[in-house]
């Protein structure tokens, strides 16, 4: 956008004065579309119209950022789940108990297990007494 003011010289005093700004071809700036770039969406997609745009205006900048696209994905409607044949299961019917009485375990008398071990203590005692007697003599 073009502005234009003039510039009228006082020949006696030097002084300078202007006119307003003014623009040279309307004041307003049309919408814009950013412009379509593949696989990317713009944001934002348009920049709005600006209108009464004067020499004093502020400057006017607009950023416009593109982001990729996402993948479109088609829903996937479920169904419904076919059943399942379960295994069946038939109990065996319960083994009564044939007596109301605990086995007894480890009561086993071992009579000549005993006797062994007393004849193998005294065999020992025996041979070491005789040893202590010859030692001593």
């Amino acid at each position: 956008m073009t502005f234009t003011r003039s510039a009228t010289v006082d020949d006696v005093t030097g002084a300078v004065s202007y006119t307003d700004w003014t623009p040279t071809a309307g004041d307003s700036f049309a919408a814009v579309t950013a412009p379509q770039v593949p696989g990317y969406i713009a944001d934002p997609q348009e920049v709005a119209a600006v209108a009464g745009v004067t020499g004093d205006s502020a400057d006017l900048s607009y950023t416009v950022t593109y982001n990729a696209k996402t993948p479109e994905s088609t829903p996937v409607t479920p169904t419904t789940p076919t059943a399942t044949k379960q295994p069946t299961v038939t109990p065996a019917a319960p083994v009564a108990p044939t007596s109301n009485r605990l086995p007894t375990t480890g009561d086993a008398q071992n009579d000549w297990l005993a006797i062994a071990g007393i004849g193998l203590f005294a065999a020992l005692g025996l041979v070491g007494m005789r040893k202590r007697e010859d030692t001593e003599k």
